[in-house]
């Protein structure tokens, strides 16, 4: 074979065995390699949709939604914590409830930050609020939640409860905010600019939503294994959404 025949065969080979690899790579840009690997399909795993509301008329407050499909007629949530601080945020959890198929379920509160939940129909729709703590005096922390007439910050380990034993499941999170506010966060986008993914429990975790009114030119967002954060760095890129 000529020398310039076994280049095109030899480069033909390498393009060959990059595409398929690259475009496997591309399905989840995961910032946490543990999560790539441990990412799982299978039809008996729980699949979470969240959904956190919002209402510029009640700032004091906000609203959870946790729609649960292939789960067992007996499970448990619990709220998250993170590893390095703990707000305890499980004392401002308020109106829990269950919805099923067949009408509303039980839930009973078994520790300070664990429920169980009994309902039938293999999906369920858990609901909650959070009755945000009183402004603490002088400075807040960069991470605690807050909420104010010009926007606010929460998610993460302040706002999601989690299946425990279904800690890789994946999950959804919509938000329903006032018209106006714009959204950055560190978590992956989707075609729906409201609503983001996060392939675990470990992922949700790990960041929050800043909201409000933003201005594109005078914010920008880093990402980190933590979330976000503010300054000025050349890798800097908007995450900003408008609502």
């Amino acid at each position: 074979m000529k020398p310039f025949k076994r280049y095109l065969l030899f480069s033909f080979t390498i393009i060959t065995l990059v595409i398929p690899v690259s475009s496997v790579l591309c399905q989840h840009p995961l910032q946490n390699r543990a999560d790539a690997v441990e990412i799982r399909y299978a039809a008996a795993q729980p699949v979470i949709g969240y959904t956190l509301q919002v209402d510029a008329a009640d700032l004091a407050v906000y609203k959870v939604e946790m729609r649960i499909r292939n789960v067992p007629d007996t499970f448990r949530v619990a709220m998250m914590a993170h590893p390095e601080y703990d707000d305890r945020f499980w004392r401002y959890v308020k109106d829990i409830r269950v919805e099923t198929n067949n009408g509303t379920g039980n839930i009973l509160r078994e520790d300070s930050a664990l429920w169980r939940v009994v309902a039938h129909g293999n999906e369920v729709l858990l609901k909650y609020s959070i009755q945000l703590p009183p402004p603490p005096e002088g400075l807040r922390a960069a991470w605690r939640p807050f909420l104010a007439a010009t926007g606010g910050l929460a998610g993460g380990p302040q706002s999601f409860m989690y299946i425990p034993g279904a800690t890789l499941a994946p999950s959804h999170i919509s938000l329903q905010i006032p018209q106006g506010w714009m959204i950055a966060t560190g978590l992956e986008a989707t075609a729906d600019p409201f609503t983001f993914y996060a392939a675990s429990a470990a992922v949700l975790r790990m960041h929050l939503f800043l909201w409000g009114i933003l201005k594109p030119g005078n914010l920008l967002l880093t990402r980190c294994h933590t979330g976000f954060v503010t300054g000025h760095c050349p890798m800097q890129f908007p995450l900003i959404q408008q609502h």
